[in-house]
């Protein structure tokens, strides 16, 4: 059955069952519910997810990225390395290794199997908005920063940025004149059109060829 992680403000992760109403899950009503501290009291989980297995990792306002085992409902490891909020992370869909980006301008990648050390870090640039790889192309790693820059990265060994898409829009500040003060503050990554769709000041979608790991066109722009 459908069941669904939430992060709660307070430091605590929830899981529910989700309930299927003849319409839609139903989250609230859902049974078989579980709530467990897994980050500092009172310290905002800002991200949570379920990987393949039993793992599930979070991150939060602490600096923390959780590994925890799912059916225990129990932390396995704590990572320390991020000096700011965990933001966003991903798990590889073809190993045990997983990535998390933050407000410090670090993207980190670790490996369940390691423990509570990154094994690796990509080159730093600005705050880190979203981190996805792609099911298909499972070493290819979308990474969306503050700035407006996408970067589209090779995972297998040492990580090489296969190709960067920069978004030009301007941002009106209210006195009829554009300023370069527009920037992303989230985004999130579709697998099914390879499309990673960035949001903040304006909205814009990113289209990844899946033969061909460069980006191929910007989708659509809208402002918000």
């Amino acid at each position: 059955d459908p069941r669904v992680v939430v992060g709660m403000s307070d430091g605590t992760i929830r899981s529910h069952q989700l309930t299927w109403d003849g319409e839609f899950y139903d989250f609230e009503r859902g049974g078989d519910a579980k709530r467990g501290l897994f980050h500092e009291e009172g310290s905002a989980v800002l991200c949570c997810l379920r990987g393949s297995q039993s793992y599930m990792v979070s991150g939060g306002q602490d600096h923390a990225v959780v590994l925890s085992d799912q059916h225990r409902w129990a932390p396995l490891w704590r990572g320390r390395a991020h000096t700011e909020g965990v933001a966003c992370l991903d798990f590889d869909p073809a190993t045990n290794r997983f990535v998390s980006g933050g407000d410090d301008r670090r993207v980190l990648l670790w490996d369940v199997s390691v423990g509570a050390s990154p094994v690796r870090e990509l080159p730093r640039s600005e705050p880190v908005v979203s981190v996805a790889f792609s099911e298909g192309h499972p070493h290819l790693l979308s990474v969306a920063y503050a700035d407006q820059t996408v970067r589209l990265w090779d995972m297998r060994r040492t990580p090489i940025c296969l190709q960067e898409a920069v978004d030009q829009s301007k941002h009106s500040a209210g006195d009829g004149m554009g300023y370069d003060t527009a920037k992303y503050t989230a985004a999130c990554f579709d697998s099914g059109t390879h499309s990673m769709i960035c949001a903040g000041t304006h909205a814009v979608g990113w289209r990844i060829r899946p033969t061909r790991p460069t980006f191929w066109k910007r989708r659509w722009r809208h402002t918000v």
